[in-house]
């Protein structure tokens, strides 16, 4: 994705940043199949340019019983 981004619209993803949080399903319940009072792990994630130009956003919701995160973290100049 940050290739055709890179190809069709000359930008280039500087910083890509995201955080997890527990949210209660609330409204979106019915849609996971849970109660409105059962946790769900909100990711946002946002990515800009050199020039802090905003290129892309997401929010996506997850049921902590089914999906698993792993990351990866390597020191700065590696």
């Amino acid at each position: 994705m940050l290739d055709v981004l890179r190809s069709q619209t000359g930008c280039q993803v500087a910083r890509m940043e995201g955080d997890i949080e527990a949210v209660e399903a609330g409204e979106l319940a019915a849609s996971f199949g849970v109660s409105p009072t059962h946790p769900l792990l909100k990711l946002t994630q946002s990515s800009v340019t050199d020039t802090e130009l905003p290129v892309m956003f997401s929010e996506n919701y997850h049921r902590p019983d089914v999906v698993r995160f792993r990351f990866v973290r390597r020191p700065t100049g590696i």
